[in-house]
């Protein structure tokens, strides 16, 4: 029986956790601080770091990507922006659900109280978010559409109608993640398995094995939620995924919406934070 919030089964899973979290943590860069800002449904660890006058950018792992996976991509970013990295409520890491969240609405309401709390000036607002956060992403758009400048989509989920598979590539991950290092040198070459070549990430997808995730099933994203007037999106698809149907949809889609791109990279595009952080930085610093 799913849980009513996402957690770990038992003390003991709950502790490893928080130690390989820790360990990973010394991947971040050392100018980044911590905050945990409070929201409807729980607390949301945010990891902020920049110039404070620098316009504000927010990246939204998906599922199994606490703030720490971004860290290859950090130092570039850091340069053009103050960037806010943030753990969304029933996804694994340091934010704390403590209410049910019943749709990406609820989502995205949330992470908007955090935003206002840690960047309450108002200033516009870009956005990064890949796989499971690219709808509660797009509904933030749509609630603060004078906020939102600009929204980067990395291989969401669910896009086209296709449904998108739970919950496998993390056993994989974390399965592998047990294996001899050579082993697993050689599963990193896979994408989406990039974490495997990295020590403290290796050992954080062992220590998430037994979280539950208690979020709604991903719905596919439609035209609907896209809206006009809009900021300008853009999104960065692998080419593994681009079969017929899924293409057809993304050139119908950006013909009913001018300011929605996409593209399509021989990468997993939800990794590229691990695999390629040299064109994710060039993505979200060109203008």
């Amino acid at each position: 029986m799913r849980p009513a919030v996402s957690q770990f089964h038992s003390v003991e899973s709950r502790e490893r956790h928080a130690a390989a979290y820790q360990h990973a943590l010394g991947l971040l860069p050392g100018d980044f601080e911590a905050h945990d800002a409070e929201t409807a449904h729980g607390s949301i660890r945010m990891y902020c770091g920049g110039p404070r006058t620098a316009p504000p950018l927010l990246l939204l792992g998906g599922q199994d990507s606490p703030g720490f996976t971004w860290f290859k991509a950090l130092p570039a970013l850091i340069r053009a922006y103050r960037v806010l990295v943030a753990e969304p409520l029933g996804e694994v890491g340091a934010s704390q659900q403590r209410l049910p969240i019943s749709d990406a609405q609820q989502s995205s309401d949330c992470l908007a109280q955090a935003i206002a709390e840690i960047e309450p000036a108002g200033r516009p607002l870009r956005i990064a978010a890949s796989g499971a956060s690219a709808r509660p992403a797009l509904a933030l758009a749509r609630r603060a559409e004078r906020r939102v400048s600009g929204l980067l989509l990395l291989d969401p989920w669910g896009f086209g109608a296709e449904a998108p598979r739970t919950g496998a590539r993390r056993l994989a991950a974390g399965l592998l993640a047990m294996l001899p290092m050579p082993v697993r040198s050689r599963a990193a070459e896979r994408p989406g398995f990039e974490q495997l070549a990295i020590p403290e990430l290796a050992g954080y997808a062992r220590a998430i094995l037994p979280f539950q995730r208690a979020l709604p099933a991903v719905e596919p994203i439609g035209f609907n939620d896209f809206s006009a007037p809009e900021p300008a999106i853009r999104l960065l698809i692998s080419d593994r995924k681009l079969r017929q149907p899924q293409r057809q949809w993304l050139i119908e889609l950006s013909r009913q919406h001018p300011s929605v791109r996409w593209e399509s990279i021989p990468e997993n595009a939800e990794s590229l934070a691990l695999s390629r952080p040299d064109l994710l930085s060039a993505a979200l610093l060109r203008r």
